[in-house]
């Protein structure tokens, strides 16, 4: 018999022994194939390629992790990555004896399960039995790992292997979605992030996202079968970016897509995923879906999960960030959900170069007049935003619109405020002073007419009835010399008597934390 005669009739006798299930016998045929494969020719080692039955047989006759020690240890382990046609059952057996082995029980970024997930689609759909296993016969010639043929076989020989390890299943379809998930996201993120290779999913294959709201639609559906939340899957671009800090990064161009987009943070929430994550970036999600313009259901629902408008330090808080970039929907949502914050005060640096104490919406009126985005939106040099075409400007954007919200939620132009606006618009170039001047302008006619507009209420008040007591003097309207909250207006002294057992817990609160915050401006003007 000729050098590749009796190995090819070795190789024939070991096969139909795994065929028949007597895998010891078909062991150790493969083995004495293994100790010859440095004798033989390289072509007709990988034209027959008996290695890529190995793992197979070693889960079957001596168990995952004996499987894991003798990959590891096999000296053709590094070519068996290489050849087309073992890398697949390789990395998916690889896969299958870490889990029955207790090594895998998530999510690795870095790991063989997840790299099966991004090449090799088809042998998922098999095994998970989203799609039927062909009834014709395979090709004998198979082009590439990535072939459904090959994954067909590998389904049809190595399936009840899968099935019999408990959980196994239901591990690897979540692995699947959760890659996909973030595939789809980084690519819809970004024009600069990697094409995510094609996989089939609701019938379909995909092959990279046609708009934002099929890629929402499509990671909805993976996150409604099942993800990792606490994972974050490996990506260049954005490192150590969780699915929800993905999802909260996609800008909401369309009702759609912010409908689509909500969907998807409601079911990651209704999991369990963690609102205060930090990404590789530094920043949590609210951060993200503020910066790019999520739109005010995932803000709503993401403050609603935990997140803190006010987390960080001014202009990083997400807060702060909204007036920044000039988004007034992002800002309005999470002044609505968090009326409180009209009336906390901080301790900030005032117009004279000093620290005080002043209130949260001054604090972040102050960081919407630093921004250099708001010389861009008005027409003037574009911002560094605006300088990388994948990140641009939200068409809601608007620096008026922000100082409206702010007016609405009980800002009004204090002395303070004044005199600060006159120090920024004597500090800016004299190029770019319009721009200023005009968002300065804006916001003193709106504080004018909210001022109108509260006189009006009052008046109609009193017309009524309901407002002050009998015979109250007229006159301009009071505030409450205690706490000087912006929003809360007497008529009349017996007015102001009449509310004060209401308002007297209130008044209290506010002044205690004006005194709280004082302390350390005292200390740092000392």
């Amino acid at each position: 018999m000729t050098q590749s005669g009796w190995p090819s009739a070795l190789f024939g006798v070991g096969n139909t022994l795994r065929k028949l299930g007597r895998y010891a016998e078909a062991l150790d045929k493969y083995e004495r194939l293994c100790q010859l494969s440095g004798k033989l020719h390289p072509n007709f080692c990988t034209f027959l390629n008996w290695f890529a039955h190995l793992p197979e047989l070693w889960l079957r006759v001596h168990g995952p992790k004996e499987c894991i020690v003798r990959m590891q240890r096999e000296k053709n382990g590094v070519e068996c990555l290489e050849y087309q046609s073992s890398i697949l059952p390789w990395m998916m057996s690889l896969a299958l004896a870490q889990y029955a082995s207790g090594q895998v029980r998530g999510f690795c970024s870095v790991s063989v399960h997840c790299y099966a997930a991004e090449w090799y689609p088809a042998a998922f759909e098999f095994l998970l039995d989203e799609a039927p296993l062909p009834s014709n016969r395979l090709a004998a010639h198979m082009p590439s790992s990535q072939s459904r043929s090959q994954a067909a076989l590998y389904a049809g020989t190595c399936g009840d292997l899968w099935r019999c390890t408990p959980g196994a299943l239901g591990w690897l379809r979540r692995v699947r979605n959760t890659q996909r998930s973030s595939m789809a996201l980084s690519a819809a993120r970004s024009s600069a992030a990697a094409t995510p290779r094609p996989w089939r999913l609701c019938g379909a294959w995909w092959k990279g996202p046609n708009s934002t709201e099929q890629t929402c639609r499509d990671v909805l559906f993976c996150c409604v079968q099942g993800v990792f939340v606490d994972a974050a899957p490996d990506c260049a671009a954005f490192p150590r970016y969780n699915l929800l800090h993905s999802v909260c990064s996609v800008p909401a161009m369309s009702a759609g897509c912010e409908e689509e987009l909500a969907g998807v943070v409601k079911s990651l929430l209704a999991q369990g995923i963690d609102v205060s994550a930090l990404a590789g970036s530094g920043l949590k999600a609210l951060h993200m879906a503020v910066y790019y313009c999520a739109g005010p259901e995932v803000v709503a629902l993401l403050i609603e999960g935990g997140a803190d408008p006010v987390d960080g330090s001014s202009p990083d808080a997400p807060l702060g960030l909204a007036c920044n970039q000039g988004n007034p929907r992002e800002l309005d949502a999470m002044l609505a959900h968090c009326p409180g914050l009209a009336h906390e005060r901080v301790v900030a640096q005032d117009g004279g170069g000093g620290v005080t104490a002043m209130s949260v919406l001054e604090r972040v009126l102050f960081d919407l007049f630093e921004s250099s985005c708001l010389v861009c939106l008005d027409g003037g040099p574009k911002c560094q935003r605006c300088q990388h075409p994948d990140v641009p400007h939200h068409p809601t954007c608007s620096f008026l619109e922000c100082l409206t919200i702010l007016v609405k939620h009980g800002l009004r132009q204090t002395p303070m405020v004044a005199r600060w606006l006159k120090d920024r618009l004597q500090g800016v170039q004299p190029s770019q002073r319009r721009h200023f001047k005009r968002a300065a302008d804006h916001f003193e006619a709106a504080c004018k007419a909210a001022a109108a507009a509260g006189a009006a209420a009052v008046a109609g008040d009193r017309a009524d009835g309901t407002a002050g007591a009998a015979g109250a003097a007229e006159g301009p309207l009071r505030r409450c010399s205690g706490c000087k909250m912006q929003r809360l207006f007497y008529c009349g002294r017996e007015c102001q008597v009449a509310g004060w057992p209401e308002h007297k817990a209130e008044c209290k609160r506010v002044q205690a934390a004006a005194a709280a915050a004082a302390e350390p401006a005292d200390g740092a003007q000392a």
